[in-house]
């Protein structure tokens, strides 16, 4: 990613393909900037996992088989295209997520909480001092790791079943115990 235009707000980046061109006498050409591509993340109409994208981050390229000129200022449904263009770098889609080995973020050695690469973990500013991160391990425990506070917030009621254990200090506003 080359650049992030609108702050993601429209879920689309600028990138320059991390592969060169190979030319049949052994010569390579960069790749030009692919402007104002699609940005894929698990989602729909009314949920989304919403991953922060940064400068510097590698997604992978699928290339369209038609053009999407027509259908990326659409509400989504079937549009025709404007063109008969196929496969083109104009009609990328960028999905995050892919790493180069040595860049991985799955290895245990970047993390700061103890990682294992067999548990389901959801985190975020990884290798910082401020990574925190929601894990359910494999033996079905759920953790929360952060250096930083956490707050839930309930409109409704909040119920608890089973025991309840806690260290460092309890502080609690308007209780009502029965």
């Amino acid at each position: 990613i080359v650049s992030i235009p609108n702050n993601l707000d429209d879920m689309s980046v600028d990138v320059v393909p991390g592969v060169n061109e190979l030319k049949p006498d052994g010569s390579s050409e960069e790749i030009d900037t692919i402007y104002r591509v699609p940005v894929q993340m698990p989602g729909s109409s009314t949920s989304l996992v919403n991953i922060p994208l940064n400068v510097g981050d590698n997604v992978i390229h699928v290339f369209s088989q038609r053009s999407l000129d027509s259908w990326k200022t659409s509400n989504g449904y079937p549009t025709t295209p404007p063109t008969v263009r196929r496969w083109d770098t104009s009609d990328a889609i960028a999905i995050p997520c892919i790493f180069p080995f040595p860049r991985s973020v799955n290895n245990p050695r970047v993390r700061k909480w103890k990682h294992n690469t067999r548990d389901l973990c959801v985190a975020h500013n990884i290798g910082s001092a401020t990574e925190a991160e929601v894990r359910i391990t494999q033996s079905g425990n759920i953790l929360f790791n952060t250096d930083g506070d956490v707050k839930w917030k309930v409109g409704g009621k909040m119920t608890i079943e089973g025991d309840v254990e806690h260290t460092g200090n309890f502080t609690s506003n308007n209780v009502t115990v029965s």
